[in-house]
């Protein structure tokens, strides 16, 4: 792929990008954090197996810059309640694992932190849905594995559990 063609690809992601942004809800917006989050991890992944050390940096640090800047540091931790905290906790481990990854090349633990968000990604997704279809959210139990530990966490139960929509810094 020659430069220019690479150049002139970015910058129609960008804009493809730059439009959903500008028409999207609170709620689209945190699904496309969370979107560009998984990306970063499948892109970490096969940065490591191809041995690009640079582009396994990068990628490795826009995931974390996703979860402490985009997800992570906009959780309203009053209003939210318990389900905030658990997602504040959330993040943080994640953040912790990848950091950890990235030091030493491993594809398990990014695996892991992939299957801790990725139900959490999916579940506000299918909530943020049933919400535009039917003006209301419904409890959603949401379950990741981390070897022999689970975590369970009651999802999006209604707006007052985690307030103001753009508690995700959208």
């Amino acid at each position: 792929m020659t430069s220019t063609f690479s150049k002139a690809a970015s910058a129609y992601r960008n804009v493809g990008l730059e439009s959903r942004v500008s028409s999207s809800s609170g709620h689209e917006l945190v699904t496309l954090l969370f979107e560009g989050f998984l990306e970063r991890l499948q892109l970490a992944k096969l940065a490591i197996e191809l041995g690009d050390v640079s582009a396994k940096v990068r990628h490795f640090g826009k995931a974390i810059e996703i979860l402490s800047e985009g997800l992570r540091t906009h959780l309203d931790l009053k209003a939210g309640g318990e389900l905030a905290q658990n997602l504040d906790a959330l993040y943080h481990y994640c953040s912790m694992r990848l950091l950890e990854a990235n030091m030493k090349n491993d594809v398990a633990m990014l695996l892991e932190v992939h299957g801790l968000i990725e139900p959490v990604a999916e579940a506000w997704k299918q909530n943020w849905m049933k919400n535009a279809n039917q003006n209301s959210i419904e409890p959603t139990v949401v379950t990741g594995r981390s070897g022999s530990m689970q975590q369970h966490f009651k999802a999006f139960s209604s707006l007052a559990a985690y307030g103001n929509p753009s508690f995700a810094g959208v």
